[in-house]
């Protein structure tokens, strides 16, 4: 023990001397660690302010790219966005200003004020036009009134459509004593301009616009609950739609046979809703939703009255209830299950719209023969649907999960007009199984399988002609025709290093239909899609992505009324219709220097379609004038290219430059080269260029 008390001595002076030297500089050292963390911490909690001014110049044929951007035509365009966002740290109040493009007509601005847990309320305001793509050229005369005349004959120019949305809302949220809150909200959108319309048949197609004057307003007033078992949410919402143009007259040149046409009338809608969940345990929870909704169209009529009626008083009440369940009962199962029921009602009376027609039918078939009875049909339905599922962890990393869903609708089936065949019940039930598995540490991998059926009550044949015995209808329609639906998934994520990310999806599925031997018959769909990101090192990462996607649909039908009289089938026509989507994209994007930060994108995408056409059989009739053997395929490409770089200035302030090239070409010919009957073109650019170079200068602060 002696021997030791030296040595023990001098441990202690030495580390006694190296604290009085050091120690000082220990101290300060901590201190300004947790300074460094309280400062992390105010970062986090306190984001950046910032403006931004600049200038955008724009060149080429921008019809596509600009339609909804507010880039639609050559010139400059500022720049201008601001996010300010103001925080008290005493008494956790927020105060937020955001506006974005505000240089631009499409623009839109946002004020918050909030005290977390108390209070908050918001005012909204925005700008959207949407420009119409097409190049129509047209004599039309009175675009942009209620009355409007068609001249052939008339000088024709060039006339740009459009439409205007000015919006604006506001809102306010308030938290009471025992976990009660109220919440107000009001929203209004002014449309307003023109889009293209028209009217006629056959041979006889005139050009006409829309003009566009009508109000969509929202509002809604919802009582909220929560504690840690029960959260409710409850109140009453309601909408109205204002048309202020619901005529549009059009007459011929000269002024004499003017024919008013309807355009859409103004209408509400009112809901009672209450929602909620409640946690039963810490492995069982409920929710629940139950809505109740009248709409009403009960705008006076302004072409004709009904003895009687000045208006429709259209009437549809909407229920609907919803209720699931979720519960693991085994520290290995899981099961979550659902229902869901909707009752659409429609209490619109019923009234004779058309005397005339049933008076005096025209020639064979008239109206009168087709069971046509000059009424309105009022239409309800009714659907249930409900699911169940089954997740189980198996041994070895292996989850698996079933489901099966059912579905069964219900309509009421109008005794009047039909041209179509209808059904009055369908059915549906689909069934899933899903095996999931960790294939290893970085790679995760999925199969699923499923099928559904549908089905339903025997059709109610068409009451255009013909008997029960002899239909002249027998078409499928693909709404409500019996399918088999067989699809198979495969999914897989895959990281087989820290810099590396790879996922991939892929679906293949086959439709059969059956019943009937006109409508749709057989359908496929592939889809594959896969992505992947590389760190190349700490400055930049790189990334890209492919996506294929092929549908396809055989059907048949048949053409005119006469063939159908003839010999109760008309002459059979066959479609075999063939969509394809490709698309791919890459990303680059790094910080060469401190200052400086850069990127680029570049994707691609091509749409195609195909209709294989060809006659199956039956002679018909003279009355059969449609007879091609085969439709153009079409396309449409888009290439476009995104550079940016942003570049600090200083910590506060800096440079951004963009840089958009958008190529855009088609050869589709639905529009090209079609003429009205009074003269009118409607055509699109088919190879569009468009270059946007924008220059801005921002600053930020906290």
């Amino acid at each position: 023990m002696s021997k030791n008390k030296p040595s023990m001595f001098r441990r202690s002076t030495l580390a006694a001397a190296l604290l009085g030297a050091f120690g000082p500089a220990l101290a300060q050292s901590a201190a300004d660690a947790a300074a460094a963390a309280d400062a992390i911490r105010h970062d986090l909690a306190t984001p950046d302010s910032r403006v931004e001014a600049g200038v955008a110049l724009v060149s080429g044929e921008s019809r596509r790219f600009g339609q909804f951007s507010g880039f639609n035509s050559d010139g400059a365009y500022g720049l201008f966005n601001l996010d300010l966002i103001k925080r008290d740290d005493a008494t956790g109040t927020w105060l937020k200003l955001k506006g974005s493009n505000l240089g631009n007509e499409n623009r839109e601005i946002r004020f918050d004020h909030e005290r977390q847990g108390d209070w908050s309320y918001f005012l909204e305001s925005g700008r959207l036009t949407r420009n119409e793509p097409w190049v129509v050229r047209t004599g039309l005369g009175g675009i942009g009134t209620s009355a409007e005349t068609v001249s052939a004959a008339a000088p024709k120019r060039d006339v740009n459509l459009k439409t205007e949305h000015e919006s604006f809302a506001l809102g306010a949220r308030k938290f009471v004593i025992g976990g009660f809150n109220v919440r107000v909200s009001f929203k209004q959108d002014e449309k307003r301009g023109d889009r293209m319309y028209g009217r006629g048949g056959g041979v006889t197609q005139e050009f006409l616009t829309e003009p566009i004057d009508r109000t969509i307003r929202q509002w809604e007033v919802l009582v909220g609950y929560a504690d840690k078992k029960l959260q409710l949410s409850g109140g009453y919402s309601g909408s109205s739609f204002e048309n202020r143009k619901q005529l549009l007259a059009v007459s011929p040149a000269g002024g004499t046979g003017i024919t008013t046409l309807a355009l859409p009338p103004s209408n509400d809608a009112h809901q009672l809703a209450l929602s909620g969940g409640y946690n039963i345990d810490d492995s069982t929870r409920t929710s629940f939703r139950f809505s109740h909704t009248l709409a009403r169209q009960d705008s006076l009529f302004g072409i004709a009255n009904v003895p009687g009626k000045a208006s429709l008083d259209g009437r549809l009440v909407t229920t609907l209830a919803f209720a699931d369940l979720s519960l693991r009962p085994l520290d290995r199962l899981g099961l979550t299950a659902n229902i869901r029921y909707e009752d659409r009602d429609d209490q619109t009376p019923k009234a004779l719209y058309l005397p005339s027609q049933v008076a005096a039918p025209s020639a064979a078939p008239g109206l009168a023969s087709a069971g046509f009875s000059g009424f309105n049909v009022p239409r309800s339905q009714k659907q249930l649907k409900g699911m169940v599922e089954a997740a189980y962890q198996l041994d070895d990393g292996y989850r698996l999960v079933a489901t099966v869903e059912q579905e069964q609708v219900a309509r009421n089936v109008p005794p009047q007009y039909r041209r179509v065949a209808f059904r009055e019940k369908t059915d549906e039930t689909l069934a899933r199984l899903e095996l999931k598995r960790s294939l290893a540490e970085t790679l995760n991998g999925a199969v699923s399988y499923v099928r559904s059926v549908r089905g339903g009550s025997n059709y109610v044949n068409d009451s255009y002609a013909g008997t029960a015995a002899a239909p002249t209808n027998l078409v499928n329609p693909l709404i409500w025709a019996d399918r088999q639906r067989d699809k198979l998934r495969l999914t897989a994520d895959w990281i087989p290093e820290e810099r590396w990310s790879v996922q991939f999806i892929g679906d293949v599925s086959a439709d059969r239909y059956g019943g009937r031997a006109l409508g749709p018959r057989t359908g496929t769909g592939i889809f594959a899609s896969g992505d992947a990101t590389y760190a190349i090192s700490e400055k930049w990462k790189f990334s890209g992505w492919v996506s294929a996607e092929r549908t396809t649909a055989n059907q048949t039908t048949h053409t005119d009324y006469a063939s159908a009289v003839a010999n109760a089938k008309g002459v059979i026509w066959e479609a075999d219709i063939r969509n394809s989507t490709t698309a791919w994209g890459l990303s680059l994007k790094g910080k060469p220097r401190a200052h400086l930060e850069v990127g680029a994108d570049l994707s691609s995408s091509t749409d195609t379609a195909e209709h294989g056409m060809a006659r199956l059989g039956n002679a018909g009739t003279a009355a059969d004038t449609f007879s091609p053997t085969a439709l153009p395929a079409y396309f449409y490409r888009q290439l476009s290219l995104k550079l940016f770089a942003d570049y600090a200035i200083e910590r506060d302030s800096g440079l951004r430059a963009t840089f958009i090239y958008d190529r855009r070409k088609t050869n589709d010919w639905t529009w090209a080269g079609y003429t009205y009957s009074d003269g009118t073109t409607v055509s699109q650019p088919n190879l569009q260029d468009t270059s946007f170079i924008g220059a801005s200068y921002y600053y930020r602060w906290r």
